[in-house]
């Protein structure tokens, strides 16, 4: 029997969803930067269902980006998973952002530095191993370019920070850094698909659901504000 699945990645601007069947895309759609997934996304869904001539009842599980990444974009994600997952009574499987981003890089033999764009002059990172399978080997960061943590060998550095720092990572790295495609800077829901295969990540069940949250790593800036207007006094 062909196992559907919902694959959702809005950690990004420009996120995106596809619908595959037995691991295979059938339908994907990659919102541009003008577009807005809060109000596309469901409409888009239903879309790509209606497209394979099929309805919500037929999805069999839910795969999820869950960040860090933009706290929007990832509430919007987060809650559609969510609810799509609640009402069918299916899986909801919970896949860390920066894994999604690095695994696109499988096929490479060298450690993977993941380099997102996290704003107020920081980006999001960490590296991984891709064999004999995906693995991170730092801690998810949050920090300045100059501080993300880089093995001492060849590596390949992936991800939309790229855009602004990519002279400051070729410093660090001279001869050692190789830079993926420029298509595969942002995690993508297929990607995010196959890692759900690996069994090694969270699976909530329907009870669970609206337990889950996003993988935000650092405050947002209403956070941060009230932080600032409301100090802890010693």
């Amino acid at each position: 029997m062909i196992v559907i699945t919902l694959a959702l990645e809005t950690s990004v601007k420009q996120g995106s969803c596809c619908l595959l069947h037995d691991g295979r895309p059938v339908a994907e759609k990659v919102f541009s930067e003008t577009e807005t997934a809060s109000e596309l996304l469901i409409a888009t869904i239903r879309d790509m269902l209606a497209r394979n001539e099929r309805g919500f009842e037929s999805i069999d599980r839910v795969v999820v980006g869950v960040g860090p990444g933009s706290f929007t974009g990832l509430r919007v994600g987060m809650i559609a998973a969510k609810l799509i997952a609640y009402f069918l009574d299916k899986p909801l499987h919970l896949i860390p952002s920066l894994d999604v981003l690095a695994s696109a890089q499988c096929h490479q033999p060298m450690p993977v530095i993941t380099i997102q764009n996290a704003y107020r002059k920081e980006v999001y990172s960490a590296c991984y191993r891709t064999t004999p399978r995906l693995t991170r080997i730092s801690p998810y960061q949050v920090c300045d370019v100059g501080q993300v943590q880089i093995p001492d060998e060849p590596c390949i550095v992936t991800g939309d920070g790229l855009e602004l720092y990519e002279a400051i990572i070729r410093n660090r790295l001279g001869d050692r850094c190789l830079l993926a495609h420029k298509a595969e800077w942002i995690p993508r829901a297929a990607c995010a698909d196959r890692l759900a295969d690996l069994g090694v990540y969270p699976v909530v069940k329907r009870l669970e659901i609206f337990s889950a949250v996003p993988q935000y790593i650092r405050k947002s800036e209403a956070e941060i504000k009230w932080d600032l207007n409301h100090p802890v006094e010693s």
